[in-house]
């Protein structure tokens, strides 16, 4: 199942369960994925939920620094819990050093090309950089 019918599926449970952050969270996404979709006239890809969530998740937190009310600030975290749902697990820097061992690459665009083909939104970028750059 992709992960934008996942989203859609758990705002309908949301919904029945009347859970109304999990439902505005979802709401949101589900518009904001659809115009996304409709600005560059293809289907909502997987890659295209995670990074508006990490969208969404950094805008909450940002938020979260600044002097809030505790109802306000509870509702942004419960938000990102929602969103976390949808993040895939990120590699671990030792996980990032044995996938770039293995690679036996030449250079540091052959291992990022590789992270990114292959791992792309499971990985911090500047981590994986550094890694890469201790392999070449």
């Amino acid at each position: 199942m992709q992960l934008f019918e996942k989203v859609k599926q758990d705002r309908m449970s949301a919904r029945k369960a009347k859970n109304e952050t999990t439902i505005s969270v979802l709401t949101t996404l589900v518009g904001e994925l659809e115009g996304q979709a409709k600005r560059i006239g293809s289907d909502v890809t997987d890659e295209m939920v995670i990074q508006t969530c990490k969208k969404f998740m950094l805008n909450n937190t940002e938020t979260l620094k600044l002097s809030i009310t505790t109802e306000v600030s509870d509702r942004l975290s419960s938000e990102n819990e929602t969103l976390r749902i949808y993040l895939p697990i990120q590699l671990t820097e030792s996980a990032l050093r044995a996938i770039v061992s293995e690679l036996n690459a030449a250079n540091l665009g052959e291992i990022m090309k590789h992270l990114k083909d292959n791992y792309s939104g499971q990985y911090d970028g500047k981590m994986a950089s550094a890694v890469a750059k201790e392999f070449v």
